[in-house]
């Protein structure tokens, strides 16, 4: 968006969006408060970014996965010191 913005010689406008996005990280940091941060956000939080949709779901699967392994180990390693 702020590229698009640049590209389209709306200097201005790439200005407000990256100014907005800052602030929305800085609010995440020190509040610790990501919804409100991404309502300060100016670009849509939805679809942006370098991964696909289908890539973070994909990782996200992996991870639970991971989790579910890691958990199972866990247990089978107290069954067994019991």
């Amino acid at each position: 968006m702020t590229l698009d913005a640049l590209v389209e010689g709306k200097v201005g406008r790439a200005a407000d969006i990256l100014t907005q996005r800052f602030r929305a990280l800085e609010t995440a940091v020190s509040q610790g408060n990501r919804t409100l941060a991404s309502d300060m956000e100016l670009a849509p939080t939805e679809d942006v970014g370098s991964t696909s949709v289908q890539e973070q779901e994909q990782l996200m699967r992996r991870e639970h996965f991971q989790y579910k392994l890691k958990e199972a180990r866990r247990k089978a390693a107290n069954r067994v010191n019991e």
